[in-house]
């Protein structure tokens, strides 16, 4: 029996001083999802098929991204948080499992730190609660050259020569070209200061405690840079969870998307069971 398409609507809509791209698919209980740098609502294109089954999934274009305009200011995670906050208030929706990948995962945080009333769960996937490390900070920092003197396409062609990206993404024509496709939807504007946004923003460990929603934290085994965070957050916040996909690396939910969506899909569902 083939199953029914999810109703899905898309629009932009004028919210914190910028125009925001969003898409909702299907209905029922509400999850944000909450995309990557230099992603959009199409990084979550293997998640809104099984997502849409059973919740209202909500997913936007951060300023600066895919089809969302480009403010000239308002980078900063905690500003990025607040979009998220008056896109929730303006669909009227509460009660939110919110979902944040990378830097849509320290926007996450911030959005739950500062409006614990809007939500019912929060999900961590290779996110960290603090600022770009030095250690990388000076990587960054050359991306964000490239970007301005060459464009974002050369960004993404920089993060596949210096081995930024895992294999399953470049060694594959039709997901490469998808992925490149999102740096190339990506304004200049946009990546530069939500980089600075990251280098800048204030550092969330401290108040990882009064987090209260069940919380889940995912990563690829082989995501270096955010697999430590796993031990932090389990340590700090006391109801979480941990779950780590054998196999991937930080881009999970692309690189992963079965074994992804089946680990969120249980959370969630675990959630609503416990809060009926």
């Amino acid at each position: 029996m083939t199953r029914k398409a999810p109703e899905r609507s898309v629009t932009r809509v004028g919210i914190n001083g910028v125009e925001i791209f969003h898409e909702v698919h299907g209905e029922g209980q509400p999850i944000l999802l909450i995309h990557h740098l230099a992603g959009s609502t199409g990084s979550w294109v293997d998640q809104f098929p099984e997502l849409s089954q059973s919740f209202r999934t909500i997913a936007f274009d951060l300023r600066g991204h895919g089809k969302s305009h480009a403010s000239k200011s308002g980078y900063t995670v905690d500003n990025l948080a607040e979009d998220a906050r008056q896109l929730l208030e303006y669909l009227g929706v509460r009660d939110v499992h919110v979902v944040g990948h990378s830097i849509g995962g320290s926007i996450a945080l911030m959005l739950v730190l500062e409006h614990p009333e809007l939500a019912r769960s929060l999900t961590l996937v290779g996110a960290s609660p603090e600022p770009i490390t030095e250690s990388r900070r000076e990587y960054y920092q050359s991306l964000v050259d490239i970007a301005l003197s060459e464009g974002m396409v050369a960004v993404a062609d920089e993060r596949k020569r210096t081995a930024n990206f895992p294999k399953i993404i470049t060694e594959r024509e039709e997901i490469w070209s998808s992925f490149r496709m999102r740096y190339a939807d990506t304004s200049i504007t946009g990546f530069v200061n939500c980089v600075k946004g990251l280098f800048t923003m204030r550092d969330l460990t401290s108040s990882l405690a009064s987090i209260r929603v069940p919380t889940l934290g995912i990563s690829g085994e082989l995501d270096t840079s955010a697999m430590p965070y796993l031990k932090i957050f389990s340590k700090e916040i006391t109801n979480f969870r941990t779950e780590v996909i054998i196999g991937s690396g930080h881009f999970c939910p692309l690189e992963k998307p079965k074994e992804f969506n089946n680990i969120l899909l249980r959370f969630l569902e675990a959630v609503d069971e416990n809060t009926s």
